[in-house]
């Protein structure tokens, strides 16, 4: 429903939960009117967010935070560490910052009977094949210390055939730096190994690259819901999120090393625990599924707490 066709028949609301971008003041006062309590929740890393932007595109100016009328500040778990930044940039009390559960459900991969594509092993005679899908736009979420884990692994095993795929890699050449300071004394670009593609849709890699081996890497970014793309699918992603320490192969923070050791493992070992591996992510993904009774009750305190 639009706002104009609520402001045309008002409706008795309960409650308003603003996500992403904000809406005037004057909209939520409305929403206030009609009765409803009204909630921000961040799904993003604001802070970083908000330190990157002046100082890379200062042009940009995009509708943020707009403060006034809320009741409650929400962010997911892993922006806990932001809820002191969250109550200040909106004039609020601390106090009213809560954590709402992550959820993550495996439809957004299914919907319109679409089957994804499953990781199988890869043939004798194919390169073993690493996938970086970083987006290249901030600190927060890039590609370089997956790809240094890439590159230490080929200094290791450079007898091995190895092909690095850098999705979004067009933003990464965008990079001076990256290209004149890092890329050249790459040994995975002086051997050729390297393929810098697009953009492209989860589905389109995994069909692409059956037999990847996907590594990622955050700052700040801990629940990223591409691992868990991963995970259902049964790639054998190497991440380095804490709190999903026991699930796929991780790495802690910015071990290079570690991630190298995780990466032979998911090389030489993943084919033959393939379906223990499936069954186990099984675990972590019903962890943050919306139908878990778990989940359903944390946020059904939240929505009781607010007094809708």
């Amino acid at each position: 429903m639009l706002i104009e066709e609520i402001i045309k028949q008002p409706i008795r609301l309960s409650l308003f939960i603003e996500i992403g971008m904000s809406v005037e003041a004057r909209i939520r006062a409305f929403m206030r009117a009609l009765g409803a309590k009204i909630v921000k929740l961040y799904l993003g890393n604001i802070l970083n967010i908000d330190i990157e932007t002046p100082m890379f595109t200062p042009s940009v100016n995009f509708s943020h935070h707009v403060v006034d009328e809320f009741d409650e500040i929400w962010t997911s778990p892993h922006y806990k560490q932001h809820d002191q930044y969250c109550a200040a940039i909106n004039k609020m009390d601390p106090k009213t910052c809560k954590i709402a559960p992550y959820i993550w459900d495996s439809s957004i991969m299914t919907s319109n009977n679409i089957k994804p594509n499953q990781w199988r092993a890869k043939a004798a005679s194919d390169p073993l094949t690493f996938v970086i899908m970083e987006p290249n736009i901030s600190i927060q979420k890039n590609s370089l210390i997956p790809l240094l884990i890439a590159e230490k692994y080929h200094t290791a095993f450079p007898q091995e055939a190895i092909k690095v795929v850098i999705i979004n890699g067009d933003r990464l050449r965008l990079s001076p730096h990256f290209n004149h300071n890092i890329l050249p004394y790459l040994r995975l670009f002086k051997d050729d190994c390297i393929v810098f593609e697009s953009r492209k849709t989860m589905a389109t890699i995994q069909e692409a690259y059956p037999s990847a081996i996907p590594i990622v890497h955050h700052i700040n970014n801990e629940f990223n819901y591409m691992t868990l793309e991963y995970l259902y699918s049964g790639f054998p992603v190497i991440h380095n999120c804490t709190s999903w320490r026991d699930f796929g192969y991780y790495y802690p923070e910015n071990d290079i090393n570690k991630g190298v050791v995780e990466a032979l493992y998911a090389a030489r070992q993943h084919a033959d625990s393939y379906e223990t591996y499936v069954a186990h992510s099984r675990g972590l993904i019903w962890r943050h599924s919306p139908y878990n009774p778990e989940v359903q009750a944390a946020w059904k305190h939240l929505i009781d707490t607010i007094g809708v």
